[in-house]
Parts: C-alpha cells; sequence; structure tokens
C-alpha cells in the first residue's frame, strides 16, 4: 500500500505527547516533518508510550544500506528501554531512489525480535520511497500493533 501521496499536505499532525497516533498515515504526517528535503537516505524513530502518543523523534542520517535498520533498531531499542514510559517504536526509512526491497521481509522480522528483546513492540517499520511509503508489517501480513 503507498499512502504518501495520499496524504493531505496540509493535514492536523498529532500532537507530541497529546495525541494518539493510531495508524501509518498518522505516523507518516509525523515523519513527513521531520524528514530532509529534497528526500535523502536516513532513518527516523519515533518512540511511542502506553497510550500511543509519540514522546520523541530522532533522525539517524545516512543509513543508505538496508541493513542499517538492524543497528539502528538495537540503538534506539536499547535507548527507549531505560524509559519505563515508553512502549513502542516506529521506523521511517527513507530510500530516495528506491522502495521495499526483497531482504526487507527478513529485517522486519530481525528488528521485530530486537525490539521486542528489549521489552519494547516495532509497531510499524514504514520504508518511504520514489513510489510513495509502504509498511512493512502490513506487507507481510502482521496484524496492526497501534491500539496500545
Amino acid at each position: 500500500m503507498s499512502f504518501l501521496a495520499s496524504l493531505p499536505a496540509h493535514g492536523r499532525v498529532p500532537r507530541a505527547r497529546r495525541d494518539p497516533i493510531t495508524s501509518a498515515e498518522q505516523a507518516l504526517c509525523v515523519f513527513r516533518l521531520a524528514m530532509c528535503h529534497p528526500l535523502s537516505p536516513e532513518t527516523l524513530i519515533m518512540f511511542l508510550d502506553s497510550g500511543r502518543r509519540g514522546q520523541e523523534l530522532i533522525s539517524v542520517s545516512g543509513t543508505a544500506e538496508p541493513t542499517d535498520l538492524i543497528d539502528v533498531a538495537d540503538t534506539m531499542a536499547f535507548c527507549a528501554s531505560a524509559n519505563d514510559d515508553i512502549t513502542g517504536l516506529v521506523i521511517a526509512t527513507v530510500r530516495p531512489g528506491g522502495g521495499l526491497l526483497p531482504e526487507d521481509d527478513d529485517l522486519w522480522i530481525e528488528a521485530d525480535d530486537i525490539v521486542r528483546e528489549s521489552g519494547l513492540t516495532l509497531v510499524d517499520w514504514l520504508v518511504i520511497g520514489r513510489s510513495g511509503a509502504q509498511s512493512l508489517r502490513e506487507r507481510l501480513g502482521i496484524p496492526p500493533r497501534w491500539a496500545a
């Protein structure tokens, strides 16, 4: 599913620490504000609390290799696990010249395991490329994890 292009350019963005983020579309509204323009390889991580409210947003630039996701997931899960208020992560990988790759399925599984071992939930991993944004969770048929 590609939903980035269908997002309104000026919609209501969930407010940090106040509004729950209940869908990939809402998460993309937040990520869109933080992404580099023009698009460049980067990975954005949103920390969510138990009410699925965004608490922190971090951008890691230069993550051009697909396997960079694993290092980012590991580091962010470690950092987030030290905060009792954080229960989940949403990750967005920006690939300006591409999109989903065949190895992304395996990368999701590995990142999901890493995040779960830290006591957290990988709510979704969104890949943003030239044809829009796609959810790996959705592509793999994994039930939504947006509800707290």
